[in-house]
């Protein structure tokens, strides 16, 4: 349960007082998605964690305080065009705004959480595409933010792990695969690993939905005998680039006996042609027969 009061606040920028909606205090029943958005009751929230002057348009958690810096921002054409945006819904575009401001006032790593934000309500709202904008637009805010030193996330490796949510939601599975090839070694905290090894799962799959963590098999403990053989292949003193072929080899095979060794209902299924199907069993020698499938 979540409880809301309305608190009279004045407007720092431009002295216009207003009701505004003050979260003080709420519960999360579940575990959150990949992308660290919590679940209910916490979860229908949102509209609580931006305030919106109706007089000026500034958007801020706390429209009492700003930086000498927020006025000249708000008064920019890109913050004015933001705000009324009609790509997206007004919610998205007050967290879109409050990440411009961190962003103009060279704060990146702080910019990118409200455009993930923004993210959450277009996926809410049916905005498929202002969606994938906002997850690439955070994600160019987090490299941002990581070429100036700046830090994102305390858990070792939890940035790599929201990175990748963020490109696989978006579609781009080669760049997210890529991303965990190059960390997931050097990441220490094995909750994340296990994390990462899931979303290889869904790369492969391409899947963009939605996730939560205890759907992951290896964190929950709940492993099928076909994640089992990922769960392992990680374990496994090879390098990256071969346990990723294990699990290509692995999935391509599931997927014919899946679908009874039809070719164009396999390359379907795995978001690819009939000719790279081919290809691809050749390359990691795969048969029927040698699979051990009934005819």
């Amino acid at each position: 349960m979540s409880f809301i009061s309305i608190k009279k606040n004045t407007c720092c920028l431009c002295n216009e007082q207003n009701e505004y909606s003050i979260l003080l205090s709420t519960n999360a029943f579940g575990t959150p998605d990949l992308d660290t958005r919590p679940p209910e009751s916490m979860r229908s929230t949102m509209a609580s964690w931006v305030q919106r002057c109706p007089n000026c348009g500034y958007c801020s958690s706390d429209i009492t305080i700003a930086t000498e810096k927020t006025k000249s921002v708000i008064e920019s054409v890109e913050y004015r065009t933001q705000l009324k945006d009609k790509n997206f819904p007004d919610l998205a575009n007050s967290f879109l705004c409050k990440s411009l401001i961190a962003e103009k006032t060279g704060n990146f790593s702080a910019a990118a959480m409200p455009t993930i934000h923004a993210a959450w309500i277009c996926d809410d709202a049916g905005y498929e595409e202002s969606a994938k904008k906002c997850r690439m637009k955070a994600l160019a805010l987090l490299k941002k933010g990581e070429e100036n030193g700046e830090s994102f996330a305390e858990r070792d490796g939890a940035d790599i792990a929201i990175m990748t949510d963020l490109l696989r939601r978006s579609g781009h599975f080669d760049e997210a695969l890529a991303l965990i090839e190059e960390n997931l070694d050097r990441i220490t905290e094995d909750g994340i690993k296990k994390i990462l090894i899931f979303q290889i799962r869904l790369i492969f799959e391409h899947d963009t939905k939605c996730h939560t963590i205890s759907e992951c098999p290896e964190i929950t403990k709940r492993i099928p005998s076909h994640e089992f053989r990922f769960h392992k292949v990680f374990h496994q003193r090879i390098s990256l680039p071969q346990r990723l072929k294990i699990i290509e080899r692995e999935m391509i095979v599931a997927e014919l006996k899946k679908n009874k060794w039809l070719m164009a209902r396999t390359a379907q299924s795995l978001g690819i042609n009939e000719r790279s199907l081919w290809y691809k069993m050749k390359q990691y020698n795969i048969n029927r027969q040698k699979s051990g499938s009934k005819r």
